[in-house]
């Protein structure tokens, strides 16, 4: 009887262990890739480069741009130059400072496109009152940038003037 016994837990055995390998036979294998798929995103076209400064576009006549803060705007492009190149363009008039910022250097766009609005035939940078503006070199690091205003004259009330803000000094009594 001990015989019989184990031979029925034997077969019961080897009928639940044949039902389970014959269902993993009748499985679907899961597939093997055989080459990595080339990724989408490779594929897709990239953007053109800038062909000009985004701040060229804070220049120029526009109805939710103030005009008498634009001397402002083109200080802080010329500020921008200084930060990337170490220094402010240097020239000797408003033409000649205005050929380095349209002109491309290496892979950066140039700050202001050669035809851009703003620039007059000569190639001065004019104010929203048709007047080149005026550069003040102060120091190497420091800048000036004067509209003449709506008076079309310098060194008048009107005048617009954009620099850097002056450092503070102490008041107060010194210690000894």
């Amino acid at each position: 009887m001990k015989y019989l016994l184990a031979l029925v837990v034997l077969l019961a055995a080897g009928l639940l262990f044949w039902s389970r390998f014959d269902a993993a036979l009748d499985s679907p294998r899961p597939s093997i890739p055989t080459a990595p798929q080339p990724v989408e995103f490779l594929s897709a076209p990239l953007p053109p480069p800038l062909e000009t400064h985004p701040f060229s576009a804070d220049l120029g006549p526009a109805p939710d741009l103030d005009p008498h803060d634009e001397p402002r705007r083109v200080f802080v492009m010329l500020d921008a130059w200084r930060r990337a190149t170490g220094r402010f363009p240097v020239a000797e008039d408003n033409a000649g400072l205005m050929r380095q910022l349209t002109a491309r250097s290496g892979n950066r766009p140039p700050l202001l496109p050669p035809d851009h609005p703003r620039l007059n035939a000569r190639g001065e940078l004019l104010d929203p009152w048709d007047t080149p503006y005026f550069f003040h070199h102060i120091a190497a690091q420091h800048l000036e940038v004067r509209s003449a205003g709506p008076d079309r004259t310098f060194y008048t009330d009107d005048d617009i003037v954009a620099a850097p803000a002056r450092p503070q000094t102490a008041t107060g009594p010194t210690l000894p």
